[in-house]
């Protein structure tokens, strides 16, 4: 994740997930407030799971993330503008292919204007 942010001003959230479940970090609607997500990182125990950037009904940006993959790590070059005024949901679905459920994690960084 980066250490310093040139605009607007920043943010950063974390959130983990207990064992058979997903993880979701939400970072909620401000009137006049645009986020700009610039860095994900995402992990999965023993399953895959599909990361996903959405806001209202808008699915922004969306990856797989491999359950053998110890942190998966997405820097946007060109940060995800959410809508201004609109909230936005990061969420780690993790799917179980091998009967055996792991636990997920989600770290997001980014700023606002």
């Amino acid at each position: 994740m980066r250490i310093s942010q040139a605009h607007g001003e920043p943010f950063s959230a974390t959130t983990q997930s207990v064992v058979g479940g997903s993880a979701t970090i939400v970072q909620a609607a401000t009137t006049g407030r645009t986020y700009y997500i610039t860095d994900l990182s995402a992990g999965a125990v023993q399953s895959t799971a599909v990361l996903t950037v959405l806001s209202s009904a808008t699915n922004y940006w969306q990856d797989r993330v491999n359950g053998s993959v110890v942190v998966y790590h997405k820097e946007f070059e060109n940060p995800l503008r959410i809508t201004t005024g609109s909230a936005v949901t990061i969420r780690l679905v993790v799917g179980d292919t091998s009967g055996t459920i792991g636990s997920a994690f989600i770290n997001v960084a980014g700023y606002f204007t």
